[in-house]
């Protein structure tokens, strides 16, 4: 879909393309700056980001910004928004159809947007973001937390960081992954920095992410042989 962000977040906003419509207050499509260099995508509305129809309002979203503040990442630095538009009911995470039809509107996001980098909080934001259509689960998790990657058949030279959702973080309190998530995006950050004044950055690793065969295969590596950087 070719359109502009004003115009995409009109559609989704009065979108009912799947059940979740009927139980929302409002559609929640974004919160922060069209312009940042940093995009942060979650995976589904609570009650707060319900009710105001802003991206990460709720408690999760406030611990995410100490979180980012500890990281040197300014307020006006980074744009929000989650994998669904709808919140589900109960906070449950939506089925493959439902998902599937925000996942559409997730994707063009990211290509209007055209940020330099993109946080990609939570299990199920990693599925229908950079897994989207490699016929691969992001089970176990743990293995894929604060690595670096890149899709570039879907987005060209963005870099995707994989981290525990700040829902999590806020909930487990436990203070190795809280200053792991600080650092990890920390050093994005810097990256992000230097792509935007158009200096020339550390070199950043990251991992390639391989579209899928049309016929899946069984035991396939998602990654290219080798490491990628960044100069």
């Amino acid at each position: 879909m070719s359109v502009p962000l004003e115009k995409l977040c009109q559609i989704v906003k009065t979108c009912k393309a799947c059940s979740l419509h009927k139980g929302r207050k409002n559609a929640v499509f974004d919160c922060g700056k069209s312009t940042s260099p940093l995009m942060i995508v979650g995976e589904a509305p609570g009650e707060e980001e319900d009710r105001t129809g802003l991206a990460f309002t709720g408690k999760a979203g406030k611990h995410m910004k100490r979180l980012l503040r500890a990281a040197r990442v300014p307020d006006d630095s980074y744009y929000c928004t989650h994998v669904i538009k709808c919140r589900p009911e109960k906070d449950r995470f939506p089925d493959g159809k439902e998902a599937t039809t925000c996942r559409n509107f997730l994707d063009d996001q990211v290509k209007l947007i055209k940020p330099k980098a993109v946080i990609v909080c939570g299990k199920e934001a990693l599925k229908y973001l950079l897994l989207w259509k490699t016929h691969e689960e992001p089970e176990p998790f743990h293995p894929w937390i604060n690595r670096m990657f890149r899709r570039r058949d879907l987005y060209g030279e963005i870099i995707f960081l994989v981290c525990y959702h700040p829902g999590y973080l806020m909930k487990a309190k436990i203070e190795e992954d809280e200053e792991a998530w600080v650092q990890a995006v920390a050093q994005l950050w810097t990256y992000c920095e230097h792509k935007r004044a158009g200096t020339p950055p550390a070199p950043v690793s990251f991992e390639e992410i391989r579209s899928a065969p049309k016929v899946p295969r069984m035991g396939r590596n998602l990654f290219g042989k080798d490491r990628g950087r960044i100069l």
